[in-house]
């Protein structure tokens, strides 16, 4: 009688193993926090490495012409930072630092697991109103969905809009092909049409 339980307990064991899944271990990041002030007006911006590069973890608020806050408010500045025509968008980023390319942010996708799931990566864990958009923020990147403003062709949609539900951000471009990056969902998509808009930027380090 006590071999046969042994048997069984043996093969129950080996069931119970072969069904066993295996995963691969989770690669861990190498992830740095810090700060950066800009001597153009003294504000300072919380930063993060991930990896090789080194991002502003906030968006930039360097007052310039065509630039704007949320509704004229200007505690939304302080939160949202800026929302930047594409012309400006270009080049006003502090010196040692640049509005990223679209590879910039391909890197970057790619070193957190793929545009798929980076949105939720990247998410700040607060101010977001949609329910179905995941937000882990991971890495303390913290994006947040400070909206847009538009302006020009399509009266009825200008003005500003999608605070805490539209989070597209400026990509750096001499044309008009990929000019912005949508972050508003888990998946991260590129967008290859321009409209006349002002959006937030996020600097990265040269």
């Amino acid at each position: 009688m006590l071999k046969k339980l042994l048997i069984l307990f043996s093969l129950a064991f080996l069931f119970v193993a072969c069904n066993q899944k295996t995963s691969e271990p989770e690669i861990e990041l190498y992830v740095e926090h810090g700060e950066f002030t800009d001597s153009r007006d003294g504000q300072t911006y919380k930063t993060v490495t991930i990896e090789s590069q080194t991002w502003m973890a906030e968006n930039l608020n360097y007052k310039t012409i065509d630039s704007y806050c949320y509704n004229d408010v200007l505690d939304s500045c302080a939160i949202y930072g800026r929302l930047y025509s594409k012309y400006i968008s270009m080049e006003v980023c502090p010196e040692g630092w640049h509005t990223p390319y679209q590879q910039d942010w391909i890197i970057l996708l790619e070193t957190i697991g793929g545009m798929e799931t980076a949105g939720t990566k990247l998410h700040a864990q607060e101010r977001w109103v949609d329910e179905w958009v995941k937000r882990d923020d991971e890495f303390g990147f913290s994006l947040l969905a400070p909206g847009m403003k538009r302006s020009g062709y399509q009266p009825l949609s200008s003005g500003y809009l999608d605070i805490n539900h539209s989070a597209r951000y400026w990509v750096y471009s001499d044309s008009s092909d990929v000019t912005r990056i949508s972050l508003s969902g888990e998946r991260v998509y590129f967008i290859t049409y321009y409209e006349e808009c002002a959006l937030p930027i996020r600097c990265i380090k040269n």
